[in-house]
């Protein structure tokens, strides 16, 4: 059985599709399209007041994160 994706919806309906019949984003395209760059940081919820940090590095290139409280700077290596 072969498996497939519905990159998008032909008439209005609850789907897996992030556009709709007129190629047009739908709500949960920009979340998808962020979270697939090569590149991710993410903050979770704070507990006892501090934030975990999760970055992911998808390249081929090393790079470095600098985290300070209340700032931060990303530059490739």
């Amino acid at each position: 059985m072969a498996s497939h994706r519905n990159p998008c919806d032909g008439w209005p309906l609850i789907s897996d599709a992030v556009v709709d019949y007129y190629n047009r984003p739908k709500l949960a395209y920009s979340y998808i399209k962020r979270v697939q760059q090569d590149i991710c940081v993410m903050v979770d919820e704070a507990e006892n007041e501090q934030h975990k940090v999760i970055a992911v590095n998808d390249t081929q290139w090393i790079s470095q994160l600098e985290i300070e409280e209340g700032t931060s700077a990303f530059e490739p290596a």
